[in-house]
């Protein structure tokens, strides 16, 4: 694939707006646990400690992950492996569904949740590497600065309003529905 000229390119915007519209919109599904689950961890007889484990081990796991993810990525390139962790990400809040409501499933609901924010960190660290190495794919040097700016801001945009989101509705309406709508 040659390398696209940027500014020129209006092909440009279109990608970079599509990958700030995921990462904004996967950073909203993110945020949407820091309001519910600590609240939860009373209620689900769940340890402060192991809250924090919970709330935390999705971004070990990014970390973890971002180097063998983008060595996925350079071997198949980014869309698929991005949309995967696009998907992931998508699944994981039906994850903390089922983590309110287990049945003869034999984990706990803690384990439930904290399987599902490691899996979280494993469609992020796709989704994160994918969309830094496809701007810097079709980007110049004169401009990729900007159109990074642009995506990390959708990224860094979209947890705050996660953390809205998943209040407002957690409020109004409980706990499955604001991990539905993070989903």
């Amino acid at each position: 694939m040659s390398r696209l000229v940027g500014d020129d390119d209006p092909s440009v915007e279109y990608v970079v707006g599509s990958l700030v519209a995921g990462v904004f919109l996967g950073g909203v599904g993110g945020g949407v646990a820091f309001p519910t689950i600590p609240s939860l961890g009373n209620i689900l007889g769940i340890s402060s400690l192991f809250v924090g484990l919970i709330l935390s081990v999705n971004r070990f796991t990014r970390l973890l992950m971002n180097t063998p993810a983008g060595q996925i990525l350079d071997k198949m390139g980014t869309r698929r492996p991005m949309i995967a962790g696009f998907f992931v990400q998508g699944l994981v809040p039906f994850g903390y569904v089922l983590a309110l409501n287990p049945g003869p499933i034999p984990l706990g609901s803690g384990t439930i949740f904290f399987l599902s924010r490691a899996c979280w960190g494993l469609g992020s660290a796709f989704v994160f590497v994918g969309a830094f190495s496809t701007i810097t794919h079709i980007t110049t040097p004169e401009n990729r600065g900007k159109w990074v700016g642009y995506m990390r801001g959708g990224q860094s945009l979209g947890f705050p309003a996660g953390l809205v989101v998943g209040g407002l509705v957690t409020e109004a309406y409980g706990y499955s529905a604001a991990f539905l709508v993070a989903g």
